[in-house]
């Protein structure tokens, strides 16, 4: 790649040398424009000029590589947040080299930049590891792999079948844990060697991720596959790996998948892969599985893909927003606090609700950057409004969240008499997923003066030993035991047990979900102690002060 492009504005001739000297190259990208501006060396030759776009940089990055780098950008843009990535960038024709690129996301509104560093990997290690292999296993790393898969898929002819499994190392976690991670990294070789020798050198394999390996059988079927599979299951199985000092039995899990070449694209194989795996997992140690995709299965992954742009859009965007409902005294039906309710604008003013995107981006993996962004929207809420009491919601992705966690720290220093003002809503099912991360975070949360609220209520996986672990102020009763509770026995003598076990722990009650007056009422006979829903009011703006 020549220096074609234009220099960074400000760099000076002393920095772009000094640049140019370590052999790297700095950018700055408007996020307003998507112009982008360079100083240093070319990264490599034969590409002129630089990339003055963003689009244009993204059209170099190589196939297999595009995705990961385009979502990892729009992560790093839509949260101001820093980025490590190293990707594959077409030089001359039929030419790749691997980068090493580094930065963050500075300034606000129209003024923000991403500002980054690239180096050449092949130049600063000279290692054969660049070149496309992974050095533990010396299988082919991620980026060949998957270079070698996208090859396979568009250069067979249409129709054309590859099977593709997926495998994964069991145990992993407790062997890092036990032994550190060296001792992880000679169990993901000794396995890996086992699996090369029942390969014998013929079939392509890579590394996709730290336990994690992949298969490509062209023309393999669901009986090649799963033959196959067992083979290596087989030469796995009860291995023990003394010979490396680890005590401890290998094993894995293995999905299988067939794609159709000419069709599927890498984002297709990698996602069947993934859910092969999942349902091989679910059978147990040492299982196997084979995913294959029907239509609404392909339906839900198309919608899932779309709905994770449109929230990252969003987030970059400052489309997220919130909505109030609020929550009455049973008593006299006074407005005790308002539930903060996520909502996303989309570009042409209509307003999509927390439960047609949520899921999809829990799914996603993003769920917790809505979470952050929400957590920031409420702050800024009870700032402005000393009237108003409210509660968030928190997944269970989040309660692992440093950054979550910061972000409630930071606004309980910045404003210590709105951080009481505000009550954290967890689901009962997270609560149990996560205890020791959710005991972590409502410590934090208490200690600032916030409220726990308790959501979804009855679900059946809480004891009462949870409820004193937890130490929650108040408990929401899952909407589903309220709707028609005047005409339901059945749900009447569900909430009045919950209202019991609440209140041995002198703990109050939210029904969620009341529609009707009747409800309402059944609710006060019951000893409910707040009410929520469309009888009282629907999420939407915050009354005036």
């Amino acid at each position: 790649m020549s220096d074609g492009g234009a220099r960074a504005p400000g760099g000076g001739i002393a920095l772009a040398q000094a640049l140019e000297a370590a052999g790297v190259m700095a950018y700055c990208l408007d996020l307003a424009t998507g112009t982008l501006a360079w100083s240093g060396a070319p990264a490599c030759d034969g590409v002129a000029p630089l990339p003055l776009a963003l689009d244009d940089l993204l059209d170099q990055v190589a196939p297999a590589d595009r995705v990961t780098v385009a979502r990892s950008f729009a992560l790093a843009d839509a949260q101001g947040g820093s980025f490590d990535l190293e990707y594959a960038l077409a030089c001359n024709p039929g030419e790749e080299i691997r980068l090493r690129d580094r930065g963050r996301v500075d300034g606000g509104g129209a003024r923000r930049c991403r500002i980054g560093v690239m180096s050449l990997l092949s130049a600063r290690h000279g290692s054969p590891s660049i070149m496309g292999f992974d050095d533990l296993t010396g299988f082919s790393n991620r980026g060949s792999f998957l270079s070698r898969l996208g090859r396979y898929l568009d250069g067979e002819p249409d129709g054309a079948t590859l099977g593709l499994l997926t495998i994964a190392v069991g145990s992993l976690g407790v062997v890092n844990e036990t032994y550190g991670v060296i001792g992880g990294d000679r169990m993901v070789a000794a396995v890996a060697a086992r699996i090369h020798g029942v390969l014998d050198g013929r079939l392509e394999i890579g590394r996709l991720a730290g336990n994690r390996f992949a298969v490509l059988v062209p023309g393999g079927d669901s009986e090649a596959l799963a033959q196959l599979a067992e083979r290596i299951i087989n030469t796995v199985r009860g291995t023990v790996l003394a010979e490396v000092g680890i005590a401890m039995v290998a094993s894995v899990s293995i999905g299988g998948t067939v794609l159709a070449c000419g069709c599927a694209s890498i984002e297709d194989a990698l996602a069947h892969g993934k859910e092969a795996l999942r349902r091989a997992r679910r059978r147990g140690h040492e299982g196997y599985a084979e995913f294959r995709p029907s239509p609404a299965h392909l339906e839900r992954v198309r919608r899932q893909a779309q709905t994770a742009v449109t929230v990252m859009e969003a987030l970059r965007d400052d489309r997220i927003e919130l909505a109030f409902q609020p929550i009455v005294r049973v008593a006299d039906r006074s407005v005790a606090f308002y539930e903060a309710l996520v909502r996303l604008r989309q570009r042409d003013g209509a307003v999509i609700p927390a439960g047609d995107f949520v899921p999809f981006a829990e799914r996603s993996g993003l769920v917790h950057m809505i979470d952050r962004r929400t957590l920031e929207l409420a702050a800024e809420t009870l700032k402005a409004r000393h009237d108003v009491e409210l509660s968030i919601n928190v997944s269970a992705r989040s309660l692992e969240d440093e950054g979550w966690s910061t972000i409630l720290e930071r606004f309980g220093r910045e404003a210590p008499k709105a951080v009481v003002r505000l009550a954290i809503e967890l689901t009962e099912s997270a609560a149990i997923e996560e205890m020791e991360e959710a005991s972590r975070i409502l410590g934090i949360a208490r200690a600032l003066g916030c409220r726990i609220l308790l959501d979804d209520f009855g679900g059946g996986y809480l004891t009462p030993r949870h409820l004193r672990q937890l130490s929650v102020d108040l408990v929401k009763i899952d909407g589903s035991y309220i709707r028609n509770l005047a005409s339901d026995p059945s749900n009447s003598l569900s909430v009045a047990s919950m209202v019991a076990l609440a209140a041995a722990y002198d703990i109050p009650t939210v029904a969620e979900q009341v529609e009707t007056a009747a409800d309402a009422e059944t609710c006060r006979g019951l000893g409910v102690k707040y009410l929520q829903g469309y009888l009282f009011g629907r999420p939407g703006p915050l009354p005036p002060a």
